[in-house]
């Protein structure tokens, strides 16, 4: 028996909550689907939306586990310049643009340095590079492969914005798409915390734009539209006074769906 199978054979399924009853995902998928260079389309739902956006999902999707558990829980530390200047690219729209931080994915005590760029194109690539589990400190190594992948002066960065979150991520069967489900968001700038419940953001991920088979069809079935959410803007809005304007729909929208 291969390790795909032994995989399979030793988790079969996986039910999540009272949720649809997902097949794990083999690790062969898995690193077909690992989109590191895609485009995304982020949508927000209603806590009360997830179930039957999973049930609609179901039938084409594999869950990507983490450890033995169906939802992940993760921990960002986003880095900026003092003066945000990562997030006011972000707010005036410029391309290639960039967002860095350390991801700590907890269940299974793995730490990388992450760099997400924004092309032109408004493709999506994502580097990362392997750290120490739990380090939240960017040294010289860090440092080098920052600067070595953007234009930022690695130097002037300081870490600014905490987001931990539980995650759950499907990947198609057929269909070349990475589909992640976050909830349960908490935002964390010093002492200042904000948590965000009752509002769940899904987030489709394919090598070239489909829109109607797989996740963005479900998603359209349940009349919810692509939003332009960044998490770590978002959360920089609701702790910070910031100049804001192009984020304040998604503010408002997380605002209705959680009150």
């Amino acid at each position: 028996m291969n390790a795909d199978s032994a995989a399979g054979a030793s988790f079969g399924m996986m039910d999540l909550d009272g949720l649809p009853t997902f097949d794990i995902a083999t690790p062969t998928l898995v690193r077909a689907r690992a989109l590191q260079q895609r485009v995304d389309r982020k949508y927000l739902l209603a806590a009360n939306d997830m179930a039957p956006l999973l049930h609609r999902l179901h039938p084409h999707h594999l869950l990507l586990r983490a450890g033995r558990e169906a939802w992940a829980r993760y921990e960002n530390l986003y880095f900026d310049s003092p003066e945000r200047g990562l997030f006011h690219a972000h707010r005036r729209g410029c391309r290639p643009r960039y967002k860095v931080r350390i991801r700590h994915h907890l269940d299974r005590q793995l730490t990388f340095l992450e760099i997400k760029r924004k092309e032109n194109s408004g493709r999506t690539v994502k580097l990362r590079l392997p750290m120490p589990y739990g380090d939240n400190e960017l040294g010289s190594r860090e440092r080098q492969f920052i600067e070595t992948h953007t234009p930022i002066d690695a130097a002037r960065l300081v870490p600014l914005l905490t987001i931990s979150f539980l995650r759950l991520t499907l990947v198609g069967s057929a269909i070349n798409e990475r589909v992640t489900v976050d909830r349960q968001l908490i935002f964390c700038i010093g002492c200042q915390t904000r948590q965000v419940s009752g509002v769940v953001i899904a987030e489709v991920k394919q090598s070239q734009y489909a829109n109607h088979d797989g996740a963005v069809r479900a998603l359209r079935d349940l009349h919810a539209t692509a939003e332009p959410i960044s998490k770590y803007c978002v959360g920089t809005v609701m702790l910070v006074p910031a100049r804001a304007n192009v984020f304040k729909p998604a503010v408002r929208a997380i605002l209705r769906l959680s009150s």
